[in-house]
């Protein structure tokens, strides 16, 4: 066999063995095709000396043969030491990636749970500023109020004007001071007021200022 097909032979898959005992199964394998070829030219009638000569001439470069035979074997070891080197590359990559678009989310999140805590502490102190009391309305000559009540609004629902003497007429019930008295405490005395005339009554008052004109004339008068 020559040298050429030996190595085409000897082409395989990659070698998993430590490279000291590859190296030693390849000069075991050369010196068994060399010994082969040896025998084969003793039996074809040439004496051992020259047999052995003619072997070596035959299978070229010995050394050459061997660096060959070796780099095949440990070719495929380093094509998958390269394919390894690049799946972990590729792995070290992914996991990276899941890493940051991890964090992404948690920032996110985080975020959203700031924006949210703000958004509910604005919504906070807008209803504690809307439960504070609101500075009362002290009812006066020449006020307009728009009386309704709640529960009897086809009887009782007029604007009337607070006169003189500080009085406003009240239907059914007449004539009611009211003059001096925060907007509640009108409520509170127009509700007492029509008791007597329905069975439950529960007065609302809205209070319109006049403007300095309407004051001006009212005043003349």
């Amino acid at each position: 066999m020559s040298g050429r097909a030996w190595l085409g032979w000897l082409r395989r898959a990659a070698d998993a063995r430590a490279a000291a005992e590859v190296e030693a199964d390849v000069r075991a394998e050369l010196e068994h095709h060399l010994a082969c070829a040896e025998r084969e030219l003793v039996a074809a009638g040439e004496p051992p000396e020259r047999a052995r000569a003619l072997a070596r001439e035959r299978f070229g470069d010995l050394e050459a043969a061997r660096a060959a035979c070796l780099g095949i074997q440990n070719g495929g070891r380093v094509v998958l030491q390269r394919i390894h080197l690049a799946v972990t590359g590729l792995l070290l990559v992914a996991v990276l990636g899941l890493v940051w678009a991890s964090h992404r989310s948690r920032v996110a999140a985080l975020r959203a749970a700031e924006e949210a805590m703000a958004l509910r502490a604005e919504a906070l102190e807008r209803a504690a500023a809307a439960r504070q009391p609101v500075a009362h309305v002290v009812v006066e000559v020449g006020d307009q109020l728009q009386l309704v009540d709640e529960l009897n609004p086809d009887a009782v629902h007029a604007i009337v004007t607070v006169a003189e003497d500080g009085k406003v007429p009240l239907p059914e019930a007449g004539w009611v001071f009211v003059h001096g008295k925060t907007r509640e405490e009108v409520e509170r005395i127009l509700t007492e007021a029509l008791a007597p005339y329905f069975f439950e009554s529960r007065v609302r008052v809205l209070v319109k200022k006049p403007t300095t004109l309407q004051q001006a004339v009212f005043e003349a008068f």
